[in-house]
């Protein structure tokens, strides 16, 4: 049997019992840490801890709020709970928010110059089913599989990005890897790529649908998710798009599948009836 030494790990000899009197209380609770990369999944024990008492619903946004800073290791906010907040000033190994569950990340460049590097690791977001993540910088390979439902905004990509994604809302402030959107079929994401025509002809898939953003309630969502990003991270990215919003149609394609896009007019025209 593995024994992956939980009983030293962060979360049961610090966050946990920190914040365990303000969990079983619903009360407010803010920390400050240091870490590296030894303590893996941090924030863990502490999202299941909030999960066994509240069920599905989770505790009010930021209700359990955790500032970290270091080189975070493995899974750094896993499975978070809504009501858990895990503000990471740094960087961040693989698994940033596996399996997020409604609760908010956010991976903040510690400088300018770390924006325009990769500051979260490979598979981060995967099976994510709720929640907002916020990453002030680029993230490895495989960013997004099979996420479900969380909104995520990220500064550049690796390879393999968003496949088999579900539902969803990813923001992409930059360029892409290669096989982007394999087996895509639910979910939209909104890529400020260096060059959209560029984009477009290097990731053509008969599944997706490469196209402009029109309606006034797209703008707004990615309005409202950038200027979160903003408020969380000060990013630079954000900060020069926000800056010129009159013109974000010229600067952002909108990734959607086909087969969903086709999915949801049916059901606006059926609602519509």
């Amino acid at each position: 049997m593995q024994d992956h030494h939980l009983d030293i790990g962060f979360d049961l000899n610090y966050l946990y019992p920190d914040a365990k009197h303000s969990i079983q209380n619903g009360h407010s609770f803010t920390g400050s840490y240091v870490i590296n990369n030894e303590q893996r999944d941090v924030g863990v024990i502490t999202g299941s801890a909030i999960a066994r008492q509240y069920g599905e619903k989770g505790l009010p946004e930021d209700t359990i709020f955790a500032y970290t800073e270091g080189h975070a290791g493995q899974s750094l906010a896993a499975y978070a709970p809504h009501g858990l907040t895990i503000h990471h000033t740094g960087d961040a190994n693989d698994y940033v928010g596996k399996g997020l569950s409604g609760g908010t990340v956010i991976v903040n460049a510690p400088n300018e110059e770390r924006e325009q590097e990769i500051i979260a690791g490979n598979v981060s977001f995967y099976g994510a089913s709720r929640g907002k993540a916020y990453i002030n910088g680029k993230a490895g390979e495989r960013f997004c599989i099979r996420n479900s439902g969380a909104d995520v905004v990220v500064e550049g990509i690796g390879d393999h990005g968003l496949e088999y994604m579900t539902g969803g809302h990813v923001i992409i402030l930059g360029d892409v890897g290669k096989n982007f959107g394999q087996g895509m079929s639910g979910g939209v994401s909104y890529i400020f790529p260096s060059s959209i025509e560029e984009f477009k002809k290097v990731n053509a898939l008969e599944t997706l649908e490469f196209s402009e953003v029109r309606y006034d309630e797209e703008k707004a969502l990615i309005k409202e998710m950038l200027e979160a990003h903003y408020k969380h991270t000060r990013s630079t990215k954000a900060r020069q798009i926000l800056n010129q919003f009159e013109n974000v149609s010229q600067y952002v394609v909108k990734v959607i599948p086909k087969d969903y896009k086709l999915m949801m007019q049916k059901l606006i025209y059926k609602n519509d009836e």
